[in-house]
C-alpha cells in the first residue's frame, strides 16, 4: 500500500470553511493489493474517480478524491484494490430510527442495536 497526497483544497464561503477536498494518487512503483489476500498485484484497469467522507478536520467535512485501481489477484481474479481509508476510519454512524446512514460508503457497517437510538462511534483498525 502506498499513496500519496499531491493536492488539498478547502472550499469556503466567505471566510467560512465548507469542506476539505485531499486528492490521492497510488505511489508510483508500488501496485495494488487484493481486498481479499492483501497480496500485491499487478494493475488491471483504474475506475472513475469518487469521493470518500473521511474523519472531519477540525470539524470541517473531509473528503478523499481518488480513482481506485483494480488489479489481477492469482487467486480472486479481477478485482478492486484494497482501500486503507474504507476500514481504518472513525466511522459514525445514524440509527435508522433518526431516517438514515451516514454516507461513508462500502466498509462502514452499520452496527445499530436497538437499544441504541444515539450516534454510534466504531473505532476500526
Amino acid at each position: 500500500m502506498g499513496f500519496v497526497y499531491p493536492e488539498v483544497r478547502m472550499h469556503g464561503h466567505k471566510g467560512q470553511p465548507l469542506s476539505i477536498e485531499i486528492t490521492v494518487e497510488p505511489h508510483g512503483g508500488i501496485r495494488g493489493r487484493c481486498p481479499e489476500c492483501r497480496r500485491s498485484a499487478p494493475g488491471y484497469d483504474r475506475l472513475p474517480e469518487r469521493r470518500w467522507l473521511f474523519v472531519p478536520l477540525w470539524g470541517i467535512p473531509t473528503y478523499f478524491l481518488y480513482a481506485p485501481r483494480r488489479v489481477e489477484c492469482i487467486e480472486h481474479g479481477v478485482v478492486v484494490e484494497h482501500i486503507p481509508w474504507i476500514v481504518n476510519f472513525l466511522c459514525l454512524v445514524l440509527s435508522p430510527d433518526a431516517g438514515h446512514t451516514d454516507g461513508l460508503g462500502a466498509g462502514c457497517h452499520d452496527f445499530y442495536t436497538p437499544k441504541l437510538k444515539r450516534f454510534q462511534v466504531l473505532l476500526r483498525f
